[in-house]
């Protein structure tokens, strides 16, 4: 009878045990509880996309977009941006009717990862292939990039922020949890080569809770 109770307590702690493991592992993922529906994407400051090598450089002062959330960790988004110039030339997507805009789209997905001691929440884009034009001259941007969201830890909010850094074709962060996220451009046919995005983007109207 003794050995029955001492099995019967070994396997309740081991099932407090994988409770508890995965519990923690859920926490580690990284999720936007709650969230439904599509939210707004606001630009907060210019956004800058370098290539390495001296290669193209084009600012978009401004966006309008959209996020919309698949479930409380990953979906999809669309972001015009307006304004786009390289050198004070307009450069125009090759889908795009009004000169000057760019249309990105693609995936994105949230993860939490550590840095150091503390734990942060990525938002990953991964971009369906971008194509545009500036004085006739074709570039291609693919891949995807990484940025920091801004939120603090366990808030209920409507309004998520995101950081993207980088520059000179060098991103700031290209690899979350041994996966690795980074763009690349061709201009003019050329070989592709690594390309940085200089981005702060706002996401209003869906309310949810921030957990990482």
């Amino acid at each position: 009878m003794q050995s029955l109770k001492k099995l019967q307590l070994s396997l309740m702690a081991m099932l407090a045990l994988g409770a508890a493991i995965a519990g923690a592992a859920a926490a580690a993922e990284g999720e936007l509880l709650g969230a439904i529906g599509t939210a707004t994407l606001t630009q907060n400051a210019t956004l800058t996309f370098e290539s390495t090598g001296g290669g193209i450089a084009v600012k978009c002062p401004s966006s309008e977009g959209s996020l919309t959330y698949e479930s409380s960790t990953k979906g999809s988004f669309d972001d015009l941006h307006l304004g786009c110039t390289a050198g004070g030339f307009k450069c125009t997507g090759l889908t795009d009717s009004t000169a000057g805009s760019i249309l990105v789209k693609g995936a994105w997905e949230v993860l939490a990862f550590k840095e150091g001691a503390s734990l942060k929440l990525a938002l990953v884009y991964v971009l369906s292939p971008v194509h545009f034009e500036c004085l006739g001259i074709l570039t291609e941007i693919r891949g995807g990039r990484i940025g920091l969201i801004d939120n603090a830890n366990g808030i209920k909010t409507t309004k998520i922020t995101a950081l993207f850094t980088g520059s000179s074709g060098k991103e700031s962060i290209t690899e979350v949890n041994g996966v690795n996220h980074h763009l690349e451009s061709s201009t003019g046919g050329s070989a592709f080569v690594e390309d940085s995005v200089s981005q702060n983007v706002t996401a209003t109207g869906v309310e949810l809770e921030v957990m990482y």
